[in-house]
């Protein structure tokens, strides 16, 4: 009889948290940013006009990261001076980035390519 209350309250606290899970991203869309094209240059400054974003958001970024990678802040300032945070570089070739509530910053930080205008603002509800 224990055996069984225990097997039968593992099962409950199981699929409290695979529900629980998945109402943590519920409404979650992901994007790919730049479609088929990917993260280029061309696609950062075109691909974000007329979609609406939502804190929660993930934003697949995928890319050849011999060439190219990507850098996020939330700072204007950084973004404006393409100036490399601490944190926040991501050179896999495909990254996940979750966006956070309000400006979300990206750009591409090898070679000089932001400053030749390859970066992305995005503001999320």
């Amino acid at each position: 009889m224990e055996k069984s209350c225990f097997v039968s309250s593992a099962i409950t606290v199981m699929l409290l948290l695979l529900v629980h899970g998945q109402s943590l991203f519920a409404g979650a869309t992901t994007y790919t940013v730049g479609g088929l094209d990917g993260w280029t240059m061309e696609q950062a400054k075109i691909w974000p006009k007329g979609k609406s974003f939502k804190a929660g958001d993930y934003l697949e970024f995928t890319y050849n990261y011999e060439f190219v990678n990507v850098i996020t802040t939330a700072k204007k300032t950084e973004y404006d001076q393409c100036k490399l945070p601490v944190f926040g570089i991501y050179q896999s070739g495909r990254d996940f980035i979750r966006l956070h509530r309000g400006h979300n910053y990206f750009f591409s930080g090898m070679g000089g390519q932001c400053q030749l205008g390859f970066k992305m603002a995005i503001f999320a509800e």
